[in-house]
């Protein structure tokens, strides 16, 4: 499976027994099951005997202000910075504050 991007879906135990043998919600090549067994340990299911996995987590990010705000402060932060994440997400975040400025948020 050398090359190929699979997506990693959180699922409960219980789903997992529900899911595991339907080949459209269950593991797949391109969809692996990820179960939480607690005490910082997870268990990835795939569909594939021999795999090898790249895990990568990123940190909660610290908040990008835009303006020095006297009176206002997003988690202690009012002081003018920037985004301290690759510029890779750069995107994605602002279409998720698009997103939910627009749902009202």
């Amino acid at each position: 499976m050398n090359g190929f991007v699979a997506d990693v879906v959180p699922i409960t135990h219980d789903d997992y027994y529900r899911v595991r043998n339907n080949p459209f919600r269950g593991p797949a090549k391109r969809r692996v099951l990820r179960l939480d067994n607690g005490a910082n340990q997870i268990e990835l299911v795939s569909s594939i005997p021999n795999y090898k996995y790249t895990v990568r987590y990123l940190k909660k990010p610290e908040p990008i202000v835009l303006a020095n705000f006297k009176t206002v402060s997003i988690d202690g932060v009012s002081t003018p910075q920037t985004c301290k994440l690759p510029d890779l997400l750069h995107r994605d975040i602002l279409q998720r504050a698009v997103t939910l400025a627009l749902s009202g948020r």
